[in-house]
C-alpha cells in the first residue's frame, strides 16, 4: 500500500445491503482526522462460500469482482502515515426472518475461536437488522450515520456509536474488527443460525486474509473451511447452504 497524501471522501449512493449479504468496513478512528470509514458490500454469504468452496485450494481473490478496490482502500486511509498499524477491519451480515432459521455473520482475530453465542432469535434478527441500517458504502465519515462505526463497532475495543446502544456490538456481544499489523490481517467468519428448534451456535466457514502493505501486491482472499465440522453441516442446511458443500464434494469427486 502506497500512502497518497490529501485523501478525498469518496462515497456510493445511499443503499442498504441485500439480506444475507456480508459487509466489510474499514476504520481509522484512533489516527486519522476526521475519522473515516471504507464500507464493502461483498455481496452474499452464500455465494461467496460457494465460490471458495469450488474454487483451486478453497480459496478466492476478493480484490476483483467483490466491490473492494485497493486504490480506494489507499485513497481512505492516505491521511494516517501509520495506518498499516492503524486500520481496523472486520466482516458482518446477517438475514432476519419472521420466523426461523434465522442467520447472523461475524469475524474474529484468526486462530481466535467464535463469539460468544447468542442467547435468542431476537439477538440474531437485532444483529441482521442493524447490518440492514448500513446504507453507505465506499469513504464515508465515520461519524455518519449508517456507517460501519455507528452501526457495527468504532474499533477492535469500541462498540458502535449508533443511538441507544443500538448497533451490531452492543445487540449481539460481537465485536468483528481487528487491526492490520503491517497490513496484515487475518480473520476468521462465523455463522450463527438459530434451527427452527433447539439453540444455535457459532460455526467457522472460513477465513479472511488481508495483504495490504504494497500497492502492486496487495490482495484480500477467502478461504473456505475445508471439511465442516458436523455441526456445521445443520447451520449450513438450515442457511441453504448445504448444497452447495456438497456439490463441491461431488465435484471433486467427478474431476
Amino acid at each position: 500500500m502506497a500512502l497518497a497524501v490529501g485523501a478525498a471522501m469518496v462515497s456510493q449512493a445511499a443503499q442498504a445491503a441485500s439480506p444475507g449479504d456480508l459487509v466489510l468496513g474499514f476504520s481509522d478512528n484512533d489516527f486519522l482526522t476526521p475519522a473515516q470509514d471504507y464500507i464493502v458490500d461483498l455481496g452474499n454469504a452464500g455465494a461467496l462460500l460457494s465460490a471458495a468452496q469450488n474454487a483451486p485450494s478453497l480459496t478466492i481473490d476478493l480484490t476483483s469482482g467483490y466491490n473492494f478496490n485497493v486504490g480506494t482502500f489507499d485513497t481512505a486511509f492516505s491521511g494516517d502515515a501509520g495506518a498499516l498499524n492503524n486500520v481496523n477491519a472486520g466482516v458482518v451480515g446477517g438475514q432476519q426472518t419472521v420466523g426461523l432459521p434465522k442467520t447472523i455473520w461475524a469475524t474474529t482475530l484468526g486462530g481466535s475461536g467464535a463469539p460468544a453465542n447468542l442467547g435468542s432469535g431476537t439477538l440474531i434478527n437485532s444483529g441482521a437488522n442493524v447490518v440492514q441500517g448500513i446504507t453507505q458504502y465506499g469513504i464515508i465519515a465515520s461519524a455518519q450515520a449508517g456507517s460501519f462505526s455507528a452501526n457495527v463497532a468504532v474499533d477492535p475495543y469500541t462498540a458502535g456509536t449508533a443511538s441507544g446502544s443500538d448497533d451490531f456490538t452492543d445487540l449481539t456481544g460481537a465485536n468483528p474488527l481487528n487491526t492490520l499489523t503491517g497490513g496484515i490481517l487475518s480473520e476468521d467468519l462465523y455463522v450463527d443460525v438459530r434451527p427452527a428448534s433447539g439453540a444455535g451456535s457459532w460455526a467457522e466457514v472460513g477465513t479472511f486474509n488481508f495483504n495490504l502493505n504494497n500497492t502492486s501486491s496487495d490482495v484480500m482472499t477467502f478461504t473456505a473451511s475445508s471439511v465442516p465440522e458436523p455441526s456445521t453441516y445443520e447451520l449450513l442446511a438450515g442457511a441453504g447452504l448445504l448444497a452447495l458443500v456438497f456439490r463441491r464434494q461431488l465435484s471433486r469427486k467427478n474431476a
